[in-house]
């Protein structure tokens, strides 16, 4: 076999992955009226038939305060559980394990008007634009409350694990960073403060699941941003939620929206761009915990990274390769079959009156029509 530890199983909290492949969560818009619909399901089936060993959900809202578009699914909302059981069923169908990413964007946004936003302190994102509303503690005590109870929704619509989102300059990375968090109480300050908010949201989905469901982080390393976190700061990051023995794995991300075009080296990039930032974390905790290495493009890549010591390995394109070709034939079929539907059901006359094809004058000459090698006349627009 080509990479043979790429296609090993691993043992991920209380669950076996197949391999040591996880696909990594990119947000879809597939959502409908901000619940799990068909499309949705049609796409993570087909990423699970590539052979993900491990599927993690797109950036589920966790609460009101940044529901976000339609387009996004509202994990806080119980009317998403039956969506996402049969999401559920679907992946597990294919012996791949599903894990429910939780999510709050706090002061960044792409959009083109300024939402309502929440964050740790009223500093305004360079790159998204607007100040955001200080958060109180009585809100932050809500929200942690709202990462809870979307992970026990998550449960209940049979996922096999959550996964908290505290990178990429999101709200949980707002709170430990001191580039946006500049708040004066139990929550800003010291380095201890700004890590408690992550902490009291993992601490409180670990204890209302237990040990059953796997508990992941997905955490930043270096903001590449000035007064931002550094690589060093997250590796004593890393140590903390060890110690703490809370966390099944850790899987790594880099910079923010101040610096977004590193989320996701391109290809003028050198091939695993991040790799050695990712062990140098990885050497820091007391106790060993999985990492999911950075995105990577090709399996040479994620070889790579599972012979560097990474256990977990998040993979985009070698994952969708043949499953995009597949999705854009389902779903070309399921809007033919609607369009041909909808055409039996509508009566003629309600379509409207057919068209009449417009008659195409014929090319005038000089007295006689225009055919072959007749010379139109220089009068007529067409003789250039």
């Amino acid at each position: 076999m080509r990479f043979p530890r790429l296609f090993e199983a691993i043992r991920i909290g209380s669950r076996t992955a197949k391999n040591r492949v996880m696909r990594l969560a990119t947000v879809t818009n597939l959502a409908e009226s901000s619940r799990i619909g068909e499309r949705m399901i049609v796409h993570y089936r087909t990423v699970a038939e590539g052979g993900a060993g491990t599927i993690v959900i797109e950036a589920l809202r966790v609460h009101a305060s940044d529901a976000g578009r339609p387009t996004f699914v509202t994990l806080f909302d119980p009317a998403v559980v039956p969506g996402l059981r049969r999401l559920a069923d679907a992946v597990h169908a294919e012996d791949a394990l599903l894990i429910a990413q939780l999510y709050h964007g706090g002061r960044q946004h792409l959009g083109r008007m300024v939402p309502t936003m929440w964050a740790p302190s009223a500093i305004a994102c360079p790159y998204s634009g607007g100040v955001p509303h200080e958060m109180t503690t009585a809100e932050v005590h809500d929200v942690i409350a709202g990462f809870v109870r979307s992970a026990l929704h998550a449960r209940d619509g049979g996922v096999d694990g959550v996964e908290v989102h505290g990178a990429q300059g999101h709200l949980i990375q707002q709170f430990v960073s001191p580039f946006s968090n500049q708040r004066r109480d139990a929550y800003g300050g010291s380095f201890e403060n700004r890590l408690r908010f992550p902490r009291e949201i993992i601490a409180g989905i670990r204890e209302q699941v237990g040990r059953d469901l796997i508990v992941g982080y997905r955490m930043g390393t270096d903001e590449f941003t000035p007064g931002g976190l550094t690589i060093d700061d997250s590796a004593r990051i890393a140590g903390e939620l060890a110690a703490d023995g809370l966390v099944d794995y850790l899987s790594l991300s880099q910079g923010n929206f101040n610096s977004i075009d590193r989320h996701l080296p391109d290809r003028h990039s050198p091939p695993a761009t991040f790799v050695e930032q990712n062990v140098h974390i990885q050497g820091r905790p007391r106790r060993a915990l999985p990492s999911v290495d950075r995105r990577s493009r090709l399996a040479e890549e994620g070889a790579g990274g599972t012979a560097r010591g990474h256990p977990l390995l998040h993979l985009v394109q070698p994952v969708l390769g043949l499953g995009d070709r597949r999705l854009d034939d389902r779903m070309r079929l399921q809007r033919s079959r609607r369009a041909r539907d909808r055409a039996r059901a509508t009566p003629r006359r309600a379509r409207g009156p057919a068209r009449r094809r417009r008659r195409r004058r014929p090319l005038r000459t000089r007295g006689r029509p225009c055919g072959r090698g007749a010379r139109p006349s220089r009068d007529d627009p067409r003789a250039e």
